[in-house]
């Protein structure tokens, strides 16, 4: 089935990090789509400044950024390690999908999040998705977002 979906055999693609992450089908085809440059929402940002660096700060991890989305994908896949990266895995494609459906709010319906709205978007659909694979046991939002930071500091010790 991949080689259906890598239209270039031969090319690098981090397919993994796209339809193994567990993120909702639409979305993995959403980043399926800007991974192959047809949306150029991340690379669009990057240039003009905009970084992934407060998803970092969450985290408590130090990273350089890559240059596209591809790069990005490859670079993130089980970064905490095989079986401590399922939610870190979902985290690059869930920012995406939510600054994609922020850009597509204020482009045809005039609305516009503050970045405080951005992050509870983001971490309130890192927590739906979350629960609904299993990787948390979290009962409300604040309490995964404290697991995520229990969990990140724990394996940066390791």
């Amino acid at each position: 089935m991949t080689d259906l979906l890598d239209a270039r055999p031969g090319v690098p693609f981090p397919w993994k990090g796209i339809w193994a992450a567990k993120a909702p089908p639409r979305v993995s085809f959403f980043i399926w789509t800007v991974t192959w440059g047809r949306i150029l929402t991340y690379d669009n940002l990057m240039r003009k400044g905009y970084t992934m660096s407060f998803l970092f700060r969450s985290f408590h991890v130090s990273w350089v950024i890559p240059q596209n989305v591809k790069d990005l994908l490859f670079g993130w896949r089980n970064w905490f390690g095989k079986h401590h990266s399922d939610i870190w895995n979902l985290a690059p494609l869930c920012l995406m999908w939510i600054v994609w459906l922020e850009r597509n709010s204020r482009t045809f319906e005039d609305a516009v999040c503050s970045t405080d709205q951005l992050l509870e978007k983001f971490a309130s659909s890192l927590f739906d998705w979350a629960r609904a694979w299993g990787f948390s046991t979290a009962n409300c939002v604040a309490d995964f977002i404290v697991s995520l930071n229990s969990a990140s500091v724990s394996s940066s010790l390791l």
